[in-house]
């Protein structure tokens, strides 16, 4: 069964399950006045295991804030644009530092550049910073690996990157910032099998 998290302030927190049926509550506030089947429909790209989480912040804070699931329909929104298949939805993470946002990672079949990429995190503001909600911060794919064994990442040139002495780390470097967790990333497809 999916389960949800839900923080406390900044972190001190507890988990609870969530069914189906609520979800579907919950997703005709997300989605306005959307029928039934399109709320089963879109919810069933979330993985029967998936991990989503929400953050709580107290009730002093005047800015507005999303879920995880607000953030989940922007990621879907941004992999739909990108012309992504087969999504789905295994984990989002809060995190508050070095912005306020949610960490999104799932599965898909995506193909960029002529490279194709198995699995992706999307970085989405949770609006702490001032900014747009669906303010995307980072997105991350990992690939399959060639035909010499190397495992493609998007962007260029992947997390492992070691500059020479003279040059100039790229500044796509720095959406590896947010690859928190690496081996939990590196793992959905095992983790969250289809």
């Amino acid at each position: 069964m999916m389960r949800t998290h839900s923080s406390g302030f900044y972190g001190s927190g507890f988990n609870t399950g969530i069914s189906l049926l609520l979800l579907l509550v919950i997703s005709s506030l997300v989605f306005g006045d959307s029928s039934d089947a399109e709320s089963a429909a879109y919810f069933s790209s979330i993985h029967p295991d998936g991990e989503i989480f929400d953050s709580s912040y107290p009730q002093e804070v005047e800015f507005p804030v999303i879920t995880g699931l607000e953030a989940i329909v922007f990621a879907d929104s941004f992999l739909s644009h990108m012309g992504a298949r087969n999504v789905v939805f295994c984990r989002t993470t809060w995190i508050v530092a070095p912005l306020g946002g949610y960490l999104v990672d799932g599965l898909c079949e995506i193909d960029i550049e002529g490279t194709h990429y198995t699995s992706f995190r999307i970085g989405i503001g949770d609006g702490s910073e001032g900014n747009p909600e669906e303010d995307k911060f980072t997105f991350i794919a990992h690939g399959t690996a060639d035909g010499n064994g190397n495992i493609h990442w998007h962007p260029e040139p992947g997390p492992d990157f070691q500059p020479d002495e003279d040059e100039i780390i790229p500044e796509s470097c720095l959406n590896y910032e947010f690859l928190l967790n690496r081996e939990d990333f590196e793992n959905l497809e095992i983790d969250f099998p289809r």
